[in-house]
């Protein structure tokens, strides 16, 4: 009984300090901003104070452990890459996650993701009681943070599938929650875009480094395609792609680029000498240090022949007579000129998920045209390299051998972006098949989903675990 009441004064305790730090009326402004920080104490008070919470939220975002982590975690955990120097990481690596992955789990990925939750939250509650802030913008900065928490829940559902659903900012309310269904959470993150595509403008102002109505269809396709919704996924990735607002970009090098024609939605760099996380994370600091992360043999030799995007997007470095290929669609590591935005959504996923849509409805060859697409923006940019350009699918397959050509086109397409690979394979049942011939001493069938971490359980004791895992 002690122990009870020892931890439910732990937890609210943690949750008074979030409340506090990131989502009560009067400190949610001390959130930063992109440029310079807010200082008043009435967060909501105007439309300008208001605005610049939103911002703030952004902000956040784009240096948060849950961005920074996804992208190496999932890839690790699925089968794109391995980490060379030995860490608590190579649980990743090897698909068998113990207690000693559960702090960086829970610090990385679960707080992380549950802050932003919270703001989302707590943004939501204030425009709603605000009467000084005007009643279309009202509406306008609402689907912005309904638009981020519907993003994050989705990382956080695929990851560990049922998750507790949050919807207020209410700590007395929340510190004892227990997991929600993981579709009942992907009803509300349905509800939260619905209600984004309906109120957030065509355009963002002037990069896009805010949601729009299409950053919105964007990831509900997404979202529906997971859901196997197949229709509703097409017509939104349908209407992203005819909107013309999109374009591929011809050269493969330059998909990642600050304000690419490709890029639907991206995060705008906040760290002084840094452009983007990924490019911190996979690039060597020096000509001299090793990579952190190294491509799998298994990734490398999915790629073909006079495919740019093996040397668009990966590196090569000798070491100790060793050949070692890392990540590198993000080129730039330190330096405080910004030509690179992390890129969440862009128009080729778009592409595919109408083409793994069409393929699922019986309309392959138009799926099949999709993917070509993809594959001929591969091979067109001008190399000396390319002797013999990867060539385009057969209209003529049928629907098995179209869907595991769409599965692996998405394998090179969107490899190390933000979990890609892993949701992948956990989203198709594939998981089990790939993953336990490549690491067949350790992969287990209940890996498909994350463990809680041990330490939200110790706090609330209406979690529970998922099978499999330490309790």
């Amino acid at each position: 009984m002690k122990n009870l009441i020892r931890q439910r004064i732990l937890l609210l305790a943690t949750f008074l300090v979030t409340i506090v730090l990131m989502s009560s009326c009067q400190k949610f402004v001390e959130i930063p901003a992109p440029v310079g920080q807010l200082s008043s104490v009435n967060t909501f008070e105007n439309d300008a104070t208001a605005s610049s919470a939103i911002t703030g939220i952004y902000s956040r975002l784009s240096e948060s452990p849950i961005i920074q982590s996804i992208t190496p975690l999932n890839g690790l955990y699925a089968d794109e890459i391995i980490n060379f120097t030995d860490s608590y990481q190579s649980e990743f690596a090897i698909s068998q996650l113990s207690l000693n992955s559960s702090p960086a789990i829970n610090a990385n990925l679960w707080n992380s993701g549950y802050q932003f939750i919270y703001q989302a939250n707590a943004a939501i509650d204030q425009l709603f009681l605000s009467q000084s802030v005007s009643p279309e913008l009202k509406l306008h900065l609402s689907a912005e943070a309904r638009f981020i928490r519907a993003y994050i829940y989705l990382s956080l559902v695929n990851l560990f599938g049922d998750v507790p659903l949050i919807t207020s900012g209410n700590y007395q309310i929340n510190m004892s929650k227990a997991r929600s269904p993981h579709q009942e959470v992907i009803g509300f993150i349905v509800a939260d875009l619905e209600f984004a595509i309906t109120h957030l403008p065509e355009q963002p102002a002037v990069e896009k480094i805010r949601a729009d109505r299409y950053s919105a269809m964007a990831l509900l396709a997404r979202i529906q395609l997971y859901q196997k919704n197949y229709e509703t996924a097409r017509q939104l990735s349908n209407t992203v792609i005819e909107s013309k607002k999109y374009s591929l970009v011809t050269d493969p090098s330059r998909v990642f680029l600050r304000n690419s024609s490709e890029a639907i939605f991206q995060l705008y760099p906040t760290k002084v000498n840094q452009n983007t996380p990924d490019g911190l994370t996979f690039l060597p600091a020096s000509s001299t240090e090793v990579p952190k992360y190294l491509l799998t043999v298994d990734l490398l030799n999915a790629f073909e022949p006079g495919d740019l995007r093996k040397t668009s997007w990966t590196m090569t470095r000798s070491y100790l007579g060793q050949n070692l290929t890392y990540p590198a669609k993000y080129k730039v590591l330190n330096t405080s000129a910004l030509s690179e935005y992390l890129v969440l959504l862009r128009l080729s996923e778009q592409y595919l998920i109408r083409a793994e849509a069409n393929i699922n409805l019986g309309n392959v060859t138009s799926g099949i045209s999709d993917i070509n697409l993809i594959r001929k923006r591969a091979r067109q940019a001008p190399s000396p390299l390319v002797k013999d350009p990867i060539p385009e699918l057969s209209l003529q397959l049928d629907r098995e051998s179209a869907l595991l050509a769409l599965e692996k086109e998405r394998r090179i397409e969107l490899m190390l972006e933000n979990g890609h690979r892993w949701f992948d394979l956990r989203r198709t049942s594939r998981a089990n098949t790939v993953l336990q011939q490549l690491k067949p001493a350790t992969w287990k069938t209940n890996a498909t989903v994350w463990p809680i971490p041990i330490e939200q359980i110790r706090l609330n004791p209406f979690l529970t675990q998922n099978a499999g895992y330490f309790n």
